[in-house]
């Protein structure tokens, strides 16, 4: 088997295997096949889910401190403990979603910010499930070594199968994120832990965006083609410039889902019959997942102008060719803000016939032969 990575001390050796593709492949077939004998069931309890934890915005009108400024400061600085932490995708947009719905519960004292947003970057991690064990141990004579809590690699030491598995973040690695200047300990985010999962009534396992947004095949850790990878990127930037958006909290994980893969397939002018049109789950094509018309336009703009906002620092994390040439193109003055989704099946009819037209977006930050993968 192929070594994939290795961790050596003076008494310990640790293997990391790399996952055999046959089993994984296997073990994707097996799981699809059962999800869709139980979808109906699933869909069903995932919309429920959702309904539960939706949030009333207008709470947040009592928030005599947190603002839009204020948020968009903590959201970033969530983003910038993550990048640090090498977590993985997506465990960010449960720990915004996290936030603002303790928001929504509590007052918000600013001196307590950073403390309430790491301490949700840390329950969605944990939420999101970890890697406390190290596979293919050689030698262990030293009993201290009991798993990857214990060895030289930080949360982004994965196991790398089917899907990731990281370290949970450490306390006094949150603490030491958190700067010497807030006087956080330990125990300060202990006790927050369980003040926040009590205020959100232990319910925290509302169901996240990339449930929605991206396949089990996309979740991977073998990356396939680079074109596959560019779509990914791109799902993933729509999440993170998404939980940015003060506007946004209102909208529910499945309809921020739906409108981010019409924007890549709008943005790209993908047609239907193309493989590389991107779709959502199985679990959106649901009666009570549709939303009208204005909700949806709505969502949309707000989608863009959220993309358009992104931060520096965000983009610098998404230097990819799929994410820049997508945030070039929603950024454009030329971008059109006026589509309805009424129109959006005669303006896919109109690309079906034009198998080789090139996009209608000027875009100023690039050329048009960066991304060959997408245009059609």
């Amino acid at each position: 088997m192929t070594i994939h990575d290795t961790y050596v001390s003076e008494t310990v050796l640790f293997h990391q295997y790399k996952y055999p593709d046959a089993l994984c492949e296997a073990e994707t077939i097996v799981h699809e096949q059962v999800c869709e004998e139980y979808m109906e069931d699933i869909t069903r309890v995932m919309h429920r889910a959702l309904a539960v934890a939706k949030p009333n915005t207008k709470l947040l009108a009592h928030q005599p401190y947190l603002n839009a400024a204020a948020r968009y400061k903590l959201v970033d600085f969530a983003l910038k403990m993550l990048q640090r932490l090498k977590v993985l995708p997506f465990v960010f947009c449960r720990a915004v979603r996290l936030f603002d719905r303790y928001c929504l519960k509590r007052v918000l004292l600013l001196d307590q910010g950073q403390l309430i947003i790491a301490t949700c970057l840390w329950i969605a991690a944990k939420v999101q499930g970890g890697n406390c064990h190290f596979a293919n141990l050689e030698t262990r004579s030293d009993i201290q070594v009991r798993g990857i809590h214990d060895v030289g690699y930080g949360p982004g030491g994965r196991f790398h199968g089917p899907t990731q598995r990281y370290r949970v973040p450490r306390l006094r690695e949150l603490v030491r994120l958190c700067g010497s200047r807030c006087g956080y300990s330990p125990r300060m985010f202990a006790q927050m832990e369980l003040y926040i999962m009590a205020s959100l009534n232990w319910n925290l396992t509302e169901p996240g965006i990339e449930e929605f947004l991206v396949s089990l095949e996309e979740l991977r850790v073998d990356a396939n083609v680079a074109e596959n990878h560019d779509f990914w990127r791109m799902k993933q930037f729509l999440a993170y410039t998404s939980s940015f958006s003060y506007d946004i909290i209102s909208y529910d994980a499945s309809q921020v889902a739906k409108v981010a893969v019409d924007l890549i397939n709008l943005t790209f002018m993908i047609p239907q019959n193309d493989r590389r049109f991107q779709t959502t789950s199985p679990c959106i094509d649901n009666p009570s997942a549709v939303f009208d018309t204005g909700v949806y336009n709505a969502l949309r703009k707000h989608m863009i102008a959220a993309v358009a906002k992104a931060p520096i620092y965000l983009l610098e994390s998404f230097n990819d060719r799929g994410p820049h040439q997508l945030f070039c193109l929603l950024s454009s003055a030329n971008y059109n803000l006026s589509l309805d989704i009424s129109k959006l099946p005669s303006l896919l009819s109109e690309i079906h016939m034009l198998p080789n037209t090139t996009p209608v977006l000027a875009h100023p930050c690039s050329s048009p032969d960066i991304f060959q993968g997408v245009y059609l």
